[in-house]
């Protein structure tokens, strides 16, 4: 039965496809083994006939492709609702090992089975976090129920598959992330830069353990404004505000430090948040926009970005006098009507847009994370922070598995380019080059030819002269326009000038407008538009044009 297909073999692809699939179902009902669709075996191989048309050829990274990247998305729902496709394909591989049908190149069937089963232990572990689970089981809770989690999942497993899908789209539309929360330590830190905390902890101290003396109506003396450094009007808020929060008390005419406000401020976090839920519920109705705030602020931190106050609906008034607070409380730093969050603020204003009905995605930490979720925690972090990641989620393993692995999954063709690049370079510089070689060369001729071809490159694996001169212009223009999406027109100029001289820079531009990549003519309008030496950008402005005729004259 064992053989290859053409790609447009179609009649004898789907004689092979259903004998597999009906001498598969027999077996399977034999063996005792869920396959409740025989569907999920007929996508399983109509997708490894369009990856590379062996049937019988499997791999465990065709295995991640297919159950992590595919099949959610072919099924729109999350990898734990997958379940039965999943069990499908353990079971196909368990067959054609059975049977002596896996091809010489593939993978052990103990390693395919063994790959499938740890998928399906992932999902059961990191699904139920996944916002869209949450929701799921949320509509089928119900008021008042006791039901545990396994027999909530049976629950959404009987739902329409409609009613499946839209949850899961509204689900989708509510979710940020996924987040990399700051460490602790840096939490602990920022929180102890906030406002609001060092001003209760002098009111505290100038109150004393015995307490300060009170008016008659039950605040502090007009003259106590200036040792703490405030006016009349500024000292009747902070002690509204200490009270609100419980760093003070009214206790016989007298204002005392409350002994319990010492075990909150051991984690400052906690007392920030403390100073926070006393702030909204003294200004009321100026808090209103707190919801929608700390969702831009958290959408922002996500995308390493800041909330330009002036570019709300209303100029930021309305939002003015609350950021003003948040950055009291320490929860933001402000400069001038730019916002972003501080570290402390991060964790607080998750919990409080998650109250509004948002999901957020965190990423665990990276000694429990799959590389997936690894590589997630690139979008929010620096190069360096995301090596350190990398380090301690390869910490006592063997470098070139966890090299075959991170790359791998680093290499799926939903990735960005800008992603990848990054992804690459720091791999190699954490894993060592020589462990990262192999797993990029299997990226050679993928969507990721060009970061791969290049990283090869400078790492000497790979000779220039070996690569065709259209592919090496791919290549570089797939890494300009990267920079272009990530850093703007100044990440290109500083790739293209890096170390070359005025007559480089111009060879460099001619080697690239007869590439066939789709954004080359805007990689070189950037260059014509930004370059400061008139030569260049002269040069760039008419290699775009020759561009767009050659593609013009197909």
């Amino acid at each position: 039965m064992q053989q290859q297909l053409g790609p447009d073999d179609e009649r004898s692809y789907l004689d092979l496809r259903d004998q597999l699939v009906e001498r598969f179902t027999a077996w399977a009902a034999e063996q005792g083994l869920p396959v409740k669709h025989a569907g999920d075996a007929v996508e399983l191989l109509e997708w490894k006939r369009r990856r590379d048309t062996n049937l019988f050829l499997w791999t465990v990274e065709d295995l991640d492709e297919y159950l992590r990247v595919r099949l959610p998305v072919a099924l729109s729902l999350p990898l734990l609702l997958c379940s039965d496709a999943i069990a499908v394909a353990g079971a196909m591989m368990a067959f054609l090992g059975a049977h002596r049908l896996l091809a010489e190149d593939s993978a052990t069937v103990t390693e395919l089975t063994d790959r499938v089963s740890v998928i399906a232990e992932e999902a059961l572990a990191t699904s139920r976090d996944d916002p869209r689970v949450r929701a799921l089981l949320a509509h089928v809770r119900g008021p008042g129920s006791t039901a545990g989690p396994d027999e909530l999942l049976d629950r959404v497993r009987l739902l329409p598959i409609e009613v499946v899908r839209r949850i899961v789209a509204e689900a989708t539309a509510r979710t940020i992330g996924p987040i990399r929360m700051p460490g602790e330590r840096a939490q602990h830190e920022s929180a102890g830069r906030s406002l609001a905390l060092r001003r209760f902890t002098a009111l505290r101290e100038f109150c004393g353990a015995g307490g300060r003396e009170l008016t008659t109506r039950g605040w502090l003396p007009a003259g106590d404004a200036e040792p703490l450094g405030t006016d009349p009007e500024g000292l009747r808020w902070l002690v509204e505000w200490a009270l609100a929060a419980g760093a003070v008390r009214r206790f016989k005419g007298r204002l005392v430090p409350v002994a319990a406000w010492t075990r909150t401020t051991r984690d400052p976090v906690v007392a920030v948040g403390r100073a926070l839920d006393a702030y909204v519920g003294l200004t009321g109705p100026a808090a209103a926009g707190l919801g929608e705030l700390l969702i831009t602020l958290v959408t922002a931190y996500l995308h390493g970005q800041q909330v330009d106050l002036d570019l709300f609906p209303d100029g930021g008034g309305a939002h003015a006098e609350l950021a003003g607070g948040l950055a009291d409380c320490g929860l933001v730093v402000a400069n001038g009507s730019l916002l972003r969050l501080s570290d402390c603020g991060v964790p607080i204003a998750v919990q409080l847009a998650e109250a509004t009905g948002v999901f957020v995605v965190r990423l665990p930490a990276p000694e429990q994370a799959t590389a997936d979720e690894l590589i997630d925690g690139l979008v929010s972090a620096t190069p360096e922070e995301w090596g350190e990641d990398v380090r301690r989620w390869a910490a006592d393993r063997e470098p070139r598995l966890v090299a075959r692995e991170l790359v791998g999954r680093l290499g799926q063709p939903a990735r960005p380019s800008g992603m990848v690049i990054v992804g690459l370079d720091v791999a190699g510089g954490v894993l060592g080059a020589p462990a990262v070689v192999a797993p990029v060369r299997l990226l050679l001729g993928g969507p990721h030819d060009g970061p791969a071809v290049l990283w090869l490159i400078k790492h000497n694996a790979l000779d220039t002269s070996d690569v065709p001169r259209d592919r090496l212009a791919r290549a570089y223009v797939d890494v300009l326009a990267a920079l272009l999406d990530s850093v703007g027109p100044a990440g290109v100029l500083s790739s293209v000038t890096q170390k070359r001289s005025r007559a480089e820079q111009l060879s460099f531009l001619e080697s690239l407008w007869r590439s066939d990549h789709p954004r080359t003519g805007e990689v070189l309008e950037a260059v014509s538009s930004h370059h400061r030496d008139r030569v260049v950008a002269k040069a760039a402005r008419e290699l775009g044009a020759r561009h767009r005729s050659w593609q013009a004259r197909g």
